[in-house]
């Protein structure tokens, strides 16, 4: 069975000191492309900004609402249209 390390240029520890190195880079290319608006990277914190802070509080609020006016209906045809509610019938 061949070793990695075998077929590399260079020993295990500039291997590992290698990746660790490449890994740092990599990481801050990743993330300065987050912040960045180019089409490979589809506006990462931009997109992230609009789900987070746009869409789900509208989303929310939609919810709410819709809550508040089934809860307004819900008390306006079952309990003021009921006949137990009605004081016609106590006069």
């Amino acid at each position: 069975m061949t070793d990695v390390y075998s077929v590399l240029p260079f020993g295990p520890d500039r291997y590992l000191a290698y990746t660790f190195l490449n890994r740092r880079i990599r990481g801050r290319a990743q993330q300065s492309a987050l912040y960045d608006c180019t089409p490979a990277y589809f506006c990462t914190m931009s997109w992230f900004f609009v789900l987070i802070v746009i869409f789900v509080p509208i989303s929310w609020k939609i919810l709410h609402l819709s809550l508040v006016l089934k809860t307004f209906l819900l008390w306006y045809f079952f309990l003021w249209n009921n006949s137990i509610a009605d004081p016609v019938l106590y006069d």
